[in-house]
C-alpha cells in the first residue's frame, strides 16, 4: 500500500511544493491522454487481497512486523492496522488458463501465509469485517509503525482541527462511534480486482464498472457486523466512506463512490 516516506509531517512549504507538482502532472496526463500516449496494448488481470492476523479465540493479533518478516515476500506488504496485512499477485495477461493460473498462485501463496502465520501461533483469515471487531481494536497503538500510515492519521485529524472521527450507522441497530484516529479504516478489508485496458478505452470499461456495481454488491454484501451491531447488510460502505471524513472538501469526498459516468477519457477522473 504505497512506498515508505521519510518523515511523518509535513510544513507548509511541502503542501505548496506537492499542489505545484500536483496542477504540472494533471498537465502531463492530460496532454498525454489528448496525445494518445498511454498504453493501447491489451489487457492483463491482477488482485490484492487485505488479510487479517488473529489469535486463537478469533480477535485481532497485532503482529503483522513479525509476520512480514518472517515471510520475507514482496507480494505480502503492510496495512493500515497491525493485525492486517496485504497478500498481491504478479499481473497476468488475460489469454488461455489465466483463471486456474491466478488460483493456484494466490492457493500458493495462502497456504505459506498460513504456515507462517502458524509459527507465531496465529491464525490469517480472509474476512470482509471481523463480526468481533471491538472497538477498543482500533486504536492508534495498532497502527501500523511505518511513516507514511502515521502521516495519514497526523493530516487527517490535523485537518479536521483535532475533532473526533464520527461514525453514525443507522441499519436493523444504530451505531455511533468515536475515534481520534484514522484506525476505523482497518475494519473495511477486501478482495480488489485491478483491470487493465487499452487505455482509449478505459473510460467505457469505468461506467460498466460503475454500473454493475449495485447489483455485485446486492448479490455479495456480506459484512453486517460491526461493534456487536447488526447495521447494513455490507456495512463496509458506509464505514469506510465516514472512517477519514474531511472538511472543507468541497463536496468531494476523501472515500467515495463516484458519481455519474465518463465521456470522454479517463483523465476526467484524474481531474
Amino acid at each position: 500500500m504505497g512506498e515508505e516516506i521519510k518523515s511523518a509531517s509535513f510544513a507548509p512549504k511541502d503542501f505548496d511544493g506537492f499542489a505545484i507538482r500536483l496542477t504540472e502532472e494533471t498537465a502531463v496526463a492530460r496532454r498525454m491522454f489528448e496525445e494518445g500516449a498511454f498504453s493501447e496494448s491489451g489487457y492483463s488481470l491482477g488482485f490484492e487481497i487485505e488479510a487479517w492476523l488473529l489469535d486463537h479465540s478469533f480477535f485481532p493479533n497485532p503482529v503483522n512486523e513479525a509476520f512480514l518478516e518472517a515471510i520475507n515476500d514482496p507480494l505480502v506488504v503492510p496495512e493500515l492496522s497491525r493485525f492486517n496485512v496485504e497478500l498481491n499477485c504478479t499481473p497476468a495477461v488475460i489469454a488461455g488458463d489465466v483463471f486456474s493460473r491466478m488460483i493456484r498462485d494466490l492457493t500458493d501463496l495462502w497456504a505459506r501465509c498460513e504456515q507462517v502465520a502458524h509459527g507465531l501461533d496465529t491464525n490469517v483469515v480472509m474476512i470482509g469485517t471481523l463480526p468481533v471487531i471491538r472497538d477498543e481494536d482500533l486504536r492508534l497503538q495498532n497502527l501500523s509503525p511505518l511513516k507514511r500510515y502515521y502521516a495519514l492519521n497526523h493530516e487527517v485529524v490535523r485537518r479536521r482541527g483535532g475533532r473526533a472521527i464520527r461514525v453514525a450507522i443507522n441499519g436493523h441497530d444504530s451505531l455511533v462511534s468515536e475515534h481520534h484516529d484514522v484506525l476505523l479504516e482497518a475494519a473495511t478489508t477486501s478482495f480488489q480486482i485491478h483491470l487493465k485496458t487499452p487505455a482509449s478505452l478505459a473510460h467505457h470499461y469505468w461506467n460498466a464498472s460503475a454500473m454493475a456495481s449495485g447489483p455485485l454488491i446486492a448479490a455479495s454484501g456480506n459484512a453486517p457486523f460491526l461493534f456487536g451491531k447488526d447495521l447494513w447488510r455490507e456495512t463496509r460502505i458506509p464505514l469506510f466512506e465516514q472512517a477519514v471524513d474531511l472538511p472543507g472538501s468541497r463536496g468531494i469526498q476523501r472515500v467515495g463512490f463516484g458519481a455519474g459516468y465518463l465521456e470522454r477519457s479517463l483523465f476526467e477522473l484524474f481531474a
